[in-house]
């Protein structure tokens, strides 16, 4: 299987909320699944299915709870980054502060 890479920014879904960091974790995940799997094709495609990195799991199923485990980690590490106030947005993936506008 080839290399996967994260979806472009410009052909993400609109309502794609993840970081950097999420989506590179999301594609070590999917490279663990056969290359004609849904839920490469999903991602791929920026389906709304795949928006969230948790409805993500729903195309996986229970055969593969380990994906579906994987999925929720990164998910939940995306999260803890958005609640801890930290974006990434830096090409090489470090962690730049969220700055707060004032009011």
């Amino acid at each position: 299987m080839a290399r996967l890479k994260p979806i472009a920014k410009e052909r993400r879904h609109p309502v794609d909320y993840r970081d950097e960091l999420e989506h590179e974790a999301i594609v070590e995940i999917l490279s663990d699944l056969p290359d004609d799997h849904i839920l490469i094709y999903a991602y791929y495609t920026a389906a709304q299915s795949t928006a969230s990195t948790f409805s993500m799991t729903h195309l996986v199923g229970a055969s593969r709870m380990d994906i579906v485990e994987r999925l929720s980690d990164a998910a939940f590490a995306g999260i803890s980054r958005i609640a801890h106030g930290c974006a990434t947005t830096r090409t090489d993936g470090t962690l730049r502060p969220l700055t707060r506008r004032r009011r």
